[in-house]
């Protein structure tokens, strides 16, 4: 059996700012050197600088284009992390359109009473290992006023921290998607959440999040590619080397995301391919590596116990004796009386074909 675990040395980082960005979202980021971040405007967003990225960071933004909406689901469709953080000036009806594509909580009306956090979801899988243990008295930040965060029957995300007046400050998408949805903006204005040491905590552990792995293994003749996020639209093609072994996939860009697809299936293709560990290399640089293991379902043992046995024979029409106590061990009987009767048939129609033929033999002179 062949599998890949594969470790990335960095994680890629794409902030977006809009013109109520802080600058502490960078200043976290910039502490570890795993992290590789990158800084952009809004107005100079485009598709081409997601190639490679593994987490996205809206920086105070206050609305979306149709053109971001669509790029950014494509985004996270393709495995993608993203965190949204508004802005003060939010335009709700536009960014709520596409935060009910992700199946998020819209923006609702500006609250400030019972602003205090109050508390952590410690047992969401987001916080394993983040705290030593639950802490009940924890001394927590505030926010001066935030978005209510409206929850529609197509909602579907769960709280991560909670204030005193039961709304959520901070929710993480409960589908495949790696969202997260801050509901205050970040500015002094609004809350002092940056300055706590929760900020930091927060960010660093989407970040460990955030690396988009490949597949451990793949199964020739069940699973039909292998994913790239980090070569669309290269210029050199994509090998799969093992020893002296040496192909060329074909390669194809999945529709409505933005990444490619190593095809490991097709006629021609897959006959070439078989169980082992393949080096994928652009050019003679080292992507990855492509585990493939054969089907065992043909392997399998099953086992049947007496009553499926007992069903079995049951629905063949056929009895089943018990001759433990037997020193034959025969234990399956036909009920059948018209099959216990063939052996009489055949024996009086052999004797009806042999007299046949000496009668034709004596009388033919």
């Amino acid at each position: 059996f062949y599998f890949s675990y594969q470790i990335k040395k960095n994680t890629n980082v794409l902030i977006v700012n809009s013109d109520e960005s802080v600058n502490e979202i960078q200043k976290v980021y910039a502490l570890e050197p795993i992290y590789n971040t990158k800084i952009v405007s809004q107005g100079a967003f485009s598709k081409d600088q997601l190639k490679g990225v593994d987490l996205l960071l809206l920086n105070g933004i206050n609305e979306i284009s149709s053109f971001m909406s669509e790029t950014l689901i494509q985004f996270v469709k393709s495995n993608g992390s993203l965190v949204v953080f508004p802005g003060k000036t939010l335009k709700k009806e536009n960014i709520n359109v596409f935060l009910s594509k992700l199946q998020l909580p819209k923006f609702g009306e500006i609250i400030s009473n019972g602003t205090k956090i109050k508390n952590i979801e410690y047992k969401a899988p987001f916080f394993k290992g983040m705290f030593n243990q639950e802490e009940k008295n924890l001394r927590l930040p505030s926010v001066s006023k935030l978005f209510k965060l409206v929850r529609t029957n197509k909602t579907r995300a769960y709280d991560l921290l909670s204030l005193q007046n039961g709304f959520p400050l901070f929710v993480q998408s409960s589908t495949n998607n790696q969202v997260f949805l801050y509901a205050s903006s970040l500015s002094s204005e609004y809350s002092t959440f940056t300055q706590d040491a929760l900020f930091p905590s927060i960010l660093l552990r989407i970040g460990e999040l955030s690396q988009r792995t490949p597949p451990l293994f793949l199964t020739l003749g069940k699973e039909r590619g292998y994913p790239l996020y980090d070569v669309s639209n290269q210029e050199n093609p994509i090998h799969l080397i093992k020893n002296e072994q040496d192909i060329i996939p074909k390669v194809i860009h999945q529709k409505n995301s933005i990444y490619s697809e190593i095809s490991i299936y097709g006629t021609g293709f897959f006959e070439l391919l078989e169980a082992g560990i393949y080096n994928i290399s652009d050019s003679k640089i080292k992507k990855g590596q492509l585990a493939l293991n054969y089907d065992r379902k043909e392997s399998s043992m099953a086992y049947a116990n007496q009553k499926e046995v007992m069903a079995f024979f049951n629905k063949k029409n056929m009895g089943v004796i018990d001759y433990t106590n037997n020193s034959k061990k025969v234990i399956i009987n036909s009920q059948n009386k018209a099959l216990q009767n063939l052996w009489k048939i055949f024996l009086l129609g052999a004797l009806f074909c042999f007299i046949s033929e000496l009668l034709v033999l004596k009388f033919w002179k």
